[in-house]
């Protein structure tokens, strides 16, 4: 049987692996701190899939008439400002600030952008932000979590959904 104290560490130790909340990552990818280099990149976004399903935790899609995707690789150019970065998407107004403290990342996007297929992507909605939260990829790479609107549109159709799941990765 095992004592108290042991029960305790134990509980310690994984409540400081998964840094004690629901955003902990769900163990498929190996992390490190590594740093997201500045350049191309597409943003992929995918509709309705956190990364974490809490329990109880859902998500809702509302899809106006047919045709649009659930998910899409949107062209960013990405840049460091001050101690974090800016992500732009080549074609729209899309914005994302992001920075790191240690292995999470966390920041906010908005704005529209076009991807080369011509979805057009909206992340977050009026003067809501979307927020992304996640990881820093041992590749140089991101991917996490949306929280916020995200809505897909071509031909007439649109997808929009919450929460969502983002990858940033070298292009």
């Amino acid at each position: 049987m095992l004592s108290r104290t042991a029960v305790a560490g134990f509980v310690v130790l994984v409540t400081a692996a998964c840094r004690g909340g629901p955003a902990a990552p769900s163990g498929a990818t190996t992390f490190s701190p590594a740093l997201l280099q500045a350049g191309p990149h597409v943003l992929t976004l995918e509709a309705g899939s956190p990364v974490v399903t809490a329990p109880l935790a859902a998500f809702l899609c509302i899809t106006f008439g047919s045709g649009a995707p659930t998910s899409a690789g949107v062209p960013v150019s990405l840049t460091v400002e001050g101690a974090g970065w800016r992500g732009s998407g080549d074609e729209g107004d899309l914005v994302l600030r992001l920075s790191r403290d240690g292995e999470v990342l966390s920041g906010t996007g908005r704005g529209r952008a076009r991807t080369p297929g011509g979805v057009v992507v909206e992340l977050g909605r009026g003067d809501a932000d979307a927020r992304l939260v996640g990881r820093i990829g041992s590749g140089g790479y991101a991917e996490g979590s949306v929280d916020g609107s995200l809505t897909f549109s071509v031909d007439g159709g649109s997808t929009s959904c919450s929460p969502s799941r983002f990858q940033l990765s070298p292009r």
